[in-house]
């Protein structure tokens, strides 16, 4: 029986979504385009004041409390350092691994993906983030990579096994 479908047979998804002629298999991230410059770096943007907003009740408080506003005593600031890194790990690698989005990307239209094409791992998603965290978040050099590989992967991308996708 002849498929109805206007979709080609055999990773049908992928190659709807945006197949690049590379000869990779078609329903692999290989075969996904690449997310473009400019919308990536807008999506990070967008999502960093997503975070921001986000974070910015309980640092309030938090910070009431570091001057001894509520009860007199001080909570200390390396305890907010270290629960804000928390959240921001649980806020990424959480969308990342549930959605393959963040707020950001999903208002870019862009996506992470796995090397199968679909969610990334949490495994893949604990590696990227550490690797952006540790190498992009202080030092910048995350975004080299985009700008000089031509599959836009970023660092944390390669070593994580991911790749952001457009859709």
């Amino acid at each position: 029986m002849a498929s109805t479908s206007p979709l080609p047979a055999g990773g049908a998804r992928a190659q709807a979504v945006g197949a690049v002629p590379t000869g990779d298999k078609p329903g692999t991230a290989a075969a996904l385009a690449p997310a473009p410059h400019g919308r990536r770096l807008l999506a990070h943007a967008l999502d960093l004041l997503v975070f921001a907003a986000l974070s910015f009740p309980p640092v309030f408080v938090w910070t009431l409390a570091e001057v001894g506003y509520f009860s007199g005593r001080t909570v200390g600031l390396r305890a907010l350092e270290i629960t804000l890194a928390l959240l921001y790990l649980l806020y990424f690698v959480s969308l990342w691994r549930l959605t393959g989005t963040s707020p950001g990307k999903r208002l870019m239209r862009l996506r992470v993906v796995g090397p199968d094409g679909g969610h990334p791992g949490l495994v893949r998603a604990l590696v990227r983030w550490t690797v952006m965290a540790l190498l992009g978040i202080p030092l910048g050099l995350t975004w080299w990579t985009v700008l000089l590989r031509h599959d836009r992967r970023a660092i944390h991308d390669w070593l994580a096994g991911t790749r952001v996708v457009g859709y």
